[in-house]
């Protein structure tokens, strides 16, 4: 039972970590547009350019290469931003259904520990030969009347 139970606790453990890591790369091109809109200056476009098209162009080329990815950490750059602004902001645009997956992930772990907790006082238990303070043929569901 108990390899049972930590092998299904680990694999849900690993869901949350994973759902966590596929939600921000769901949300990084929205924050990164996000970003681009937030330092991009409006009167720094081409007038035949609209600034939302832009930001689009320079969010879009993100995922066409690591030759278009750096010219967008340039743009960033010029404004003193990292890639990592993008993270902070994928955080602030999806920080609900962040904060649900770490909870979930939070009270997985600590089931775990609980469940190695539990098997480590029984294992210590068992080598000193000592019995469970209550033997389960002890344990009454309703108490004796008699």
């Amino acid at each position: 039972m108990f390899v049972r139970d930590m092998t299904d606790i680990s694999w849900e453990i690993f869901r949350h970590r994973r759902a966590i890591a596929n939600l921000f790369a769901i949300s990084f091109k929205t924050a990164l547009g996000a970003v681009l809109t937030d330092v991009l200056p409006e009167e720094g476009c081409k007038p035949w350019v609209d600034r939302n098209d832009a930001v689009e162009g320079l969010a879009q080329a993100w995922f066409d290469g690591p030759q278009e990815q750096e010219k967008v950490k340039a743009q960033l750059a010029k404004y003193g931003l990292s890639p990592e602004a993008i993270v902070a902001q994928s955080y602030a645009l999806r920080r609900d259904e962040l904060d649900k997956l770490h909870r979930l992930l939070a009270v997985a772990e600590a089931r775990r520990i609980g469940i190695t907790r539990n098997f480590n006082e029984y294992r210590a238990m068992s080598s000193l030969g000592q019995k469970p303070v209550v033997e389960v043929e002890q344990v009454e569901l309703v108490p004796n009347s008699a």
